[in-house]
């Protein structure tokens, strides 16, 4: 699963979307989400970019009636604890930060 996503051409802004979804307490929908992280406007603003993106992470989110969440709870489980250094590159406090900003 982790492979996908560093073979990803958006390999940066994929991790960033699962870090963020990972420590959200709810679903987020695809217009919610370019306020929490700087996404590239063309991205943000293209549902079939935005759709690609998220089908990245297929093995981690999923995306219905545009809102996306994590498939399990063990993803949520996965992400922080053992896919830590890969996805939380600035740190966790920093997405937290983030999110509140």
């Amino acid at each position: 699963m982790m492979d996908q996503i560093h073979q990803s051409r958006h390999v940066k802004l994929v991790q960033r979307i699962l870090a963020t979804v990972a420590i959200l307490y709810r679903p987020i929908s695809l217009e919610e989400l370019p306020t929490l992280l700087d996404i590239p406007y063309r991205a943000s603003g293209n549902d079939k970019a935005m759709t690609e993106i998220i089908d990245v992470c297929g093995s981690f989110l999923t995306l219905r009636e545009r809102t996306i969440s994590l498939i399990h709870q063990s993803a949520k489980d996965f992400l922080p604890s053992k896919a830590r250094n890969e996805i939380f590159l600035s740190g966790l406090e920093d997405i937290y930060h983030t999110v509140f900003s």
